[in-house]
């Protein structure tokens, strides 16, 4: 990309702003790809004067540079909106750049010295990370965060890549995430995410039934995880009665659908079924500690991490973390 280039080319000379009339913010790229790097080696700054080359950056790398450059490029705010509602993970991201582009190339920019590119609040790598903490970002700061979140995310799930949707726009609408979806695209970790959701749709007659549906298959599931088993279980309630028939679930009914699920929980609990234990209760907001240790699904803490999964979702929607 030649602006990229452009960018690490004018980081290179001793005089000037870095911000200014007539710049056009390409300098912000290698900074942020330096930035990022050192953040991931663990280092404790970036070097400015030895950014990495177009050529000698991965793929998923120059796609996210490539993103940043669109922000910078097309700088208004409908093209800002665009970007993060097709990319959702990234949403806070991009919003913080948008927000850190406006306070350096704006009409009201504060001037950027050259000398600043050796303080700890350009280069500093633990300057970098309180900007992740409620600090207020520069834009290299912004692109750094966004580079990391990219590549920590394809470093996980890259392999993957090849048996997800392509993730530019997908948006899949959560009534759709039935039993059929969940199968083709298999992801215990993400079904204990997705938990909650489906669980609050159970609460609404009119999402009740194939949310129930995408429940019983999720809990079926021998890879099912215990964490994930004993989450449904504590929000849907101790067990009543089991509804018959095919009419809408409501009322009554549909209260002892969620419980009489949770008693099949606690059944196969009793028989040794929810043998993975890899995830925790509390990145759902429970304690890790469980509820009756009495009961076999409670017998030991959740002391596993929370899910490591390409899906994440929002209350309408499942999405693909990738670019």
């Amino acid at each position: 990309m030649p602006e990229y280039e452009t960018g690490r080319k004018d980081l290179g000379r001793r005089f000037g702003r870095l911000n200014g009339a007539g710049k056009r913010g390409c300098l912000w790229l290698p900074m942020g790809a330096a930035l990022a790097r050192a953040s991931l080696r663990r280092e404790s700054q970036a070097d400015f004067a030895a950014t990495p080359a177009w050529h000698d950056l991965s793929e998923v790398e120059r796609r996210a540079l490539a993103l940043c450059w669109q922000l910078i490029a097309h700088s208004s705010r409908e093209t800002t909106l665009d970007i993060a509602r097709n990319h959702v993970f990234l949403n806070d991201y991009i919003m913080a750049f948008d927000a850190s582009l406006i306070a350096v190339q704006g009409p009201a920019q504060r001037p950027l010295p050259r000398s600043k590119l050796r303080l700890p609040t350009f280069c500093g790598v633990e300057d970098y990370r309180k900007t992740g903490q409620g600090g207020s970002p520069l834009p290299h700061h912004a692109i750094a965060r966004i580079l990391e979140t990219c590549v920590i995310a394809e470093t996980r799930f890259g392999v993957r890549r090849a048996s997800l949707p392509d993730p530019a726009g997908y948006a899949l609408p959560i009534a759709r995430a039935t039993p059929a979806w969940l199968q083709h695209y298999r992801d215990p970790e993400f079904w204990h995410l997705l938990l909650p959701i489906l669980v609050a749709r159970t609460f609404d007659a009119a999402t009740a039934k194939p949310a129930l549906e995408s429940l019983t298959w999720i809990l079926a599931q021998p890879d099912c995880d215990r964490a994930t088993a004993a989450a449904a279980f504590l929000m849907m309630g101790t067990p009543k009665h089991i509804p018959a028939g095919d009419a809408p679930l409501m009322g009554y009914a549909l209260e002892g659908a969620r419980q009489s699920l949770a008693e099949a929980i606690l059944t196969r609990a009793e028989a040794g079924f929810y043998a993975p234990a890899r995830l925790t209760l509390s990145c759902l907001g429970l304690s890790d500690t469980g509820a009756d240790r009495s009961a076999a699904l409670f017998a030991t803490p959740f002391d596993g991490r929370p899910p490591l999964t390409p899906f994440f979702h929002d209350t309408e929607s499942i999405r693909i973390a990738l670019l």
